[in-house]
């Protein structure tokens, strides 16, 4: 109960800053460069190969908190599994967002394919078992929807397939 407690109110204070920040509004490819950036400054041992590109010019969108929570999330747990080097590449048009996040670790099991969005379900010995759940939650908040697989190559990717309707800016 304490943990749903505090996860809820993370989540309440983070609608809070989304709807503080509804106003500020950046161009995808400076979302994903500026995002990307952010996590290898946090993280200055990481291999973060990553691209972003797509139609030009770039949508403008308006910054959704809760998905820039997110996609860390998922950067964490790839680097956690592959500390030699994730991939990240998005790619957009001006109605959509794929998002591929790629470890090479030693992938995930049927069991975590199954179930690694249900709340509560981890692998981690210390973990809570919601960081993968509240991606899944905000994907489906902005009509995404998010999916786990195992690479051909080896290791694990999750892909993000968002229409970009919730967060562009009309012009």
């Amino acid at each position: 109960i304490d943990r749903c407690k505090e996860t809820m109110s993370r989540m309440s204070a983070s609608a809070g800053q989304f709807r503080a920040e509804a106003g500020r509004s950046i161009n995808i490819k400076s979302y994903f460069e500026g995002l990307f950036s952010d996590w290898k400054t946090l993280h200055p041992m990481a291999h973060l190969h990553a691209e972003a590109g797509g139609c030009d010019p770039a949508p403008v969108i308006v910054i959704d908190e809760t998905l820039t929570q997110a996609i860390p999330n998922v950067l964490n747990n790839a680097f956690e599994a592959s500390p030699q080097g994730v991939d990240a590449k998005a790619v957009w048009t001006p109605e959509l967002l794929q998002l591929e996040i790629r470890d090479h670790g030693r992938g995930l099991s049927e069991q975590v394919l199954l179930s690694a969005t249900e709340p509560f379900f981890t692998t981690k010995e210390s973990g809570q078992g919601l960081g993968l759940f509240l991606v899944q939650e905000v994907m489906r908040r902005l009509g995404g929807e998010v999916t786990f697989s195992n690479h051909a190559e080896g290791g694990a990717c999750v892909t993000f397939m968002l229409p970009l309707t919730k967060l562009v800016v009309k012009a």
